[in-house]
């Protein structure tokens, strides 16, 4: 199971399979053929995309001198990462536990490999928006301090929140592999051919307390501050005594903050629209076991797979309607198309 939470309602799946017999040898996860090759081939295309988007999006910002001295392409290039890292070493063994009906055949490390990526790498997008939220609000709240050289998010600083933010979501996905029994469900995180999330049921409440809900609803909030400051400062950019209507250069810095916010906006709500269904299944399952086992296993795998669509989707957004982006891609392209014709011409 690649939930948070639907794993602790797996300790009653197992102990169902148990109480009838030899049902836990075959596995839990008994899928049609139909949903099987529907989720398979979903999952396998959005890994695909995950890998070539987010390496693009990570490529374009290297070559962009724009993209690489903005402050916002410091976070693009941390949730491209992220992104990567669920391509790489989550959601492919999603795919093998659906081929393999739920049972694992790659022992303890690679269980907890694979847990620890999934605890490590979404907490991290989510709190990589939040912080980016909370930039783009500080730009917008006081429009002439980027002109005037004194911005709140210097790159410097972006950069240790990123480093702290990695490292802290780092430590909390290692907590269940400590040993402390407050943090652990199990003493393994492989039991009887299946892995599991071997968190606690306090240790799961926290990461949905701490990595989703109280985040996403600080960027609810925050993002409705934002649009407070978009209309007050629309209202004011033609009135003579609104400073920044008085500075041409300042206004247009406000109306390009403007449209950063505006895509930034974009973003966060497509992150939340994927997660949120399969988060509320993960609340769920950590405070009423029992109803899980009501849930059918394919509302599991599609609510997941939506989330994981975010990880392809993002390279998307970030391009959307961004010209620095699509000037990068272009000469890409075209350095591509010239190292091709090299090769060709050699031989």
């Amino acid at each position: 199971m690649n939930n948070i939470s639907a794993n602790v309602s797996d300790d009653s799946h197992h102990g169902h399979h148990d109480d009838h017999g030899t049902q836990e040898f075959h596995g839990y996860l008994f899928f049609s053929p139909a949903f099987t090759v529907f989720i398979i081939t979903a999952l396998i295309v959005i890994i695909v995309a995950a890998i070539i988007g987010n390496t693009l999006v990570c490529i374009a910002t290297g070559l962009s001198p724009n993209l690489r001295k903005a402050n916002t392409s410091l976070f693009i290039v941390s949730l491209a990462v992220s992104d990567i890292l669920t391509a790489i070493l989550v959601i492919p063994f999603d795919v093998y536990i659906i081929l393999t009906n739920g049972l694992w055949h790659h022992g303890e490390a690679a269980c907890n490999i694979w847990t620890t990526a999934y605890l490590l790498a979404v907490p991290t997008s989510n709190l990589t928006l939040l912080i980016l939220s909370i930039d783009r609000y500080l730009t917008l709240s006081e429009p002439l301090n980027q002109f005037r050289g004194r911005q709140f998010m210097t790159r410097g600083r972006i950069l240790c929140y990123i480093a702290a933010l990695w490292v802290y979501s780092l430590a909390c996905a290692l907590l269940p592999l400590t040993g402390w029994e407050i943090w652990r469900l199990k003493p393994k995180s492989v039991g009887g051919g299946i892995c599991i999330f071997n968190g606690s049921r306090l240790y799961n409440i926290l990461v949905s307390v701490l990595h989703f809900i109280a985040p996403a609803l600080a960027m609810c909030v925050i993002y409705i501050m934002i649009y407070r400051q978009i209309r007050r400062h629309t209202r004011a950019v033609h009135p003579i005594d609104s400073p920044v209507a008085q500075n041409t250069q300042a206004s247009f810095l406000l109306q390009r903050n403007i449209r950063a916010a505006k895509r930034i906006a974009v973003i966060v709500s497509v992150f939340l629209l994927c997660w949120v269904p399969y988060s509320i299944l993960s609340i769920i399952g950590n405070l009423c076991a029992e109803c899980l086992q009501e849930i059918p296993q394919e509302v599991f795998y599609v609510t997941l797979m939506a989330g994981y669509l975010n990880s392809s989707l993002n390279p998307i957004l970030y391009s959307f309607n961004n010209r620095n982006f699509m000037d990068s891609y272009k000469r890409l392209y075209r350095m591509i198309r010239r190292a091709c014709g090299r090769f060709g011409s050699l031989k």
